[in-house]
């Protein structure tokens, strides 16, 4: 029989001291074990992945090669398929095996590019016609009725449905439309018409001019690929040492998957208003319901089928869109300029990734560095793709940048450090560098994207590149994980736009305009650390803390929401913006509050008065003090500039008036636009990165919410001191330190 023991108010301070001891000796232990994997880094930390591109070399020099990336300071490779003469053919998988079965001695693994060049699902060009992308195609006629209705043809292989509306005013009354599927037999509609004009649509499916891609609104087309492309690798090569499967920049063109209709209980009105105008308002319901609605099934079928199938093997699905500019924004495939949001929404389809992604071509205009002004279509894409893994609870909250493809022989080692680091400040914390070619170097060297790092006679790029990797894998290591002891920090929660802007007239196409460039810079400026959340993982998942008056998302706390400026916004998101505003939160509107209801079922008026009972107007005077507060201590604010340095300001003002603090202050010194922080709880204990991205030095004083002893860790030469500092009563850390220009510090404190 098991003794009781009654723990008496003399022993009681005694068992205290040694739960402290333990809890001492616990975060003693873990402090002792983040140190000296930052000093010396294991191989399996390692989380930079370069391209290895293949041209089909003798297997000495595949080997080379790997050991040549595993010097570098690498933990794994992407084989790149493109240059290869006999992809999915037997040389192809003889050189994976040799590349993966020598990578596997070392203790490395391997991922595989999933296509022959690009983009990802071209397949080559071998995509049978059957899995092209598919279009939805309306044949219509008009009758008045009271009469009877007779059609034959309401059948087929490519017959989706046929429904009647009764026409107003040249528009479709989304009320009356009917499913006329109980009045069809054998391919033949009788069905008795109402009084007025009615529309008979008959729906089919036909294929996209001109598409060649596989079809990822289709589980069958989806189940070609990967019986076909992926499932071949691990028949030849195995599991144990393929890591997993990279895409590159699909741009699927379809508008239709077969079996959609049974995606939304709106088929009808989304199929209608695809050829037709919908009366009363419903047309941008139907808008924001048929993106919402494709992109979902994009995002499930396709990746989702192809994530799926990878983890069943012990892998993982990784790859990117195009970002980067607004000439591979044709608005029907799965390309994206950031900010866009909408349509191709990456925030709703990257959820289906492992590890989410982003790309970074050449130059691409946010290097301060370059005297080149920013570019605001990326030069926050990092937080977004960030935003996807927190917000979506990625494990170990992985993000990754392939970077300076397309850069140039030229590329220095600051611009290197730089794009590396705005990527791990920004939350993007695997570096996919572009890219170790057998011939990369310059006197034979391929044309396709250099810069090569490689080790070579004539390849400078090498020496560079190690120092590099050796310091984005340690910045890596400490700045992901996810769980009770490793998370993100960051006060702000900003709404993504999600599909309000293609069910509303356009959003202003000037890049200074368009949310959230502008006001994620500002957010940085003042710094006040922000994600991006979806309108579904609001509403679906985040939950309201009545007592810390926070926003939980998972192991994130947001004490600040920003609404982005759209009319249109789903009544169900609104109303829990309206609830965390009655539990006493922070809410800030930005040049509009919203009007009109996204979603069926819910009134433009509800949203409206969801707005006034938040502002006290739906044209909110623009202030540094609330528009509207409660009881509870909640605070509506209201923003009307659109360039970011008036943002700034007024954010700045708003921010302070709230009595919302950051866990990161500048209380003296200059940290100017083209800085920022990262702050993440790691093993138990806070870390931040601070990053200098100007050209010149920022001598500060800054203000932590920590508790402990801080230390500057340095990523590049792996020197840790202890910095000038003072504990404040109030659980804040001042930290006094200098940050050279175009660097990078750690601020540890245990």
């Amino acid at each position: 029989m098991a003794r009781k023991y009654k723990r008496s108010a003399l022993n009681l301070p005694l068992y205290l001291l040694f739960i402290a001891a333990c809890t001492v000796g616990c975060v003693n232990k873990n402090y002792d074990g983040l140190k000296a994997s930052f000093l010396n880094l294991p191989l399996e930390k390692r989380l930079s992945m370069p391209l290895f591109w293949q041209h089909g070399e003798d297997d000495s020099t595949l080997t080379g090669y790997v050991d040549r990336i595993l010097e570098s300071g690498n933990g794994s490779f992407v084989i790149e398929s493109r240059p290869h003469p006999n992809w999915l053919g037997p040389e192809w998988f003889a050189d994976c095996k040799v590349i993966l079965d020598y990578a596997a001695t070392k203790g490395m693994k391997g991922w595989i590019f999933d296509e022959k060049w690009w983009p990802s699902f071209l397949v080559n060009g071998k995509v049978p016609p059957e899995y092209y992308p598919k279009k939805l195609e309306c044949v219509a006629v008009d009758q008045t009725g009271p009469a009877i209705c007779k059609s034959n043809g309401h059948l087929g292989d490519k017959y989706i449905k046929t429904v009647a509306g009764q026409v107003v005013d040249g528009k479709i009354d989304a009320t009356t439309l009917t499913d006329l599927s109980p009045f069809i037999a054998g391919g033949q509609v009788y069905w008795n018409i109402p009084a007025g004009t009615w529309k008979i649509m008959k729906f089919t499916w036909g294929y996209q001019e001109g598409a060649r891609q596989v079809d990822l609104a289709t589980p069958a087309a989806v189940d070609w690929f990967i019986n076909n492309v992926i499932q071949p690798h691990y028949y030849h090569l195995g599991e144990e040492n393929i890591a997993g499967f990279f895409y590159d920049e699909p741009q699927w063109s379809g508008d239709w998957g077969i079996g959609m209709e049974n995606d939304s209980p709106y088929w009808k009105e989304i199929m209608t208003s695809r050829f037709f105008k919908l009366a009363g308002g419903e047309q941008s319901k139907a808008d924001f319901t048929y993106w919402e609605t494709l992109i979902e099934r994009i995002g499930k079928v396709g990746f989702g089928t192809y994530r799926s199938y990878v983890n069943s093997r012990g892998g993982k699905l990784t790859g990117h869109f195009i970002e980067e500019d607004a000439w591979h924004n044709n608005g029907a495939g799965l390309t994206l300029r950031y900010g866009n949001g909408g349509a191709l929404n990456i925030m709703e389809l990257e959820k289906y990734n492992d590890m989410p992604a982003m790309d970074l071509i050449g130059y691409y205009g946010m290097m301060d560095n370059r005297g080149v002004k920013k570019d605001w279509s990326t030069y926050q894409l990092p937080k977004l793709i960030s935003s996807i893994a927190i917000t979506n609870n990625v494990p170990d909250h992985l993000a990754m940048c392939e970077i300076f493809g397309a850069a140039g022989w030229d590329l220095t080692y600051d611009d290197m450090k730089w794009w590396g680091d705005w990527c791990q400040v920004h939350g993007v914390n695997v570096m996919d560098p572009h890219s170790f070619n057998p011939k990369g170097n310059r006197s034979a060297s391929d044309t396709d994207c250099p810069p090569y790092f490689c080790y070579t006679s004539d390849e400078a790029n090498w020496a560079k590149y190690k120092v590099w990797c050796e310091r984005q894998n340690r910045l890596a290591f400490m700045l992901t994980g996810n769980d009770e002891e490793n998370y993100s920090v960051a006060p702000v929660a900003m709404l993504w736009t999600g599909y309000s802007k293609y069910a509303e007239e356009p959003m202003k196409d000037d890049y200074k305009n368009e949310y959230p460039y502008n006001m994620q810079s500002a957010l940085d400026r003042v710094h006040y650390d922000h994600n991006l959340i979806t309108y579904s993982r609001f509403d679906s998942t985040a939950r309201l803390n009545e007592s810390t008056k926070e926003i939980e998302l998972y192991l994130s706390r947001y004490k600040v929401l920003i609404m982005p400026p759209v009319e249109i916004i789903p009544f169900e998101v609104m109303k829990k913006v309206k609830e965390f505003y009655d539990l006493g939160g922070t809410v800030i509107g930005w040049q509009r509050v919203p009007t009109r209801s996204a979603r069926f079922g819910k009134t433009d008026r509800e949203i409206t008065d969801l707005s006034i009972s938040l502002w006290k107007s739906m044209n909110p005077e623009v202030s540094d003090v609330p528009a509207n507060t409660n009881a509870s201590g909640g605070k509506a604010y209201f923003i009307a500039e659109t360039d970011e340095d008036g943002i700034t300001g007024h954010l700045k003002r708003i921010l302070n008036d709230s009595g919302i603090g950051s866990d990161f202050k500048v209380v003296s010194g200059d940290f100017d636009q083209w800085t920022h922080y990262n702050h993440r709880v790691r093993m138990g204990m806070d870390v931040f990165m601070l990053w200098n991205g100007a050209a010149k030095s920022a001598d500060l004083v800054a203000r932590f919410k920590a508790k402990g002893k801080p230390e500057i860790w340095n990523p590049g030469t792996r020197e840790i001191t202890v910095p000038k500092y003072a504990t404040l009563s109030s659980g804040e850390v001042e930290v006094t330190l200098t940050l050279p220009a175009k660097e990078s510090v750690l601020v540890i404190f245990h």
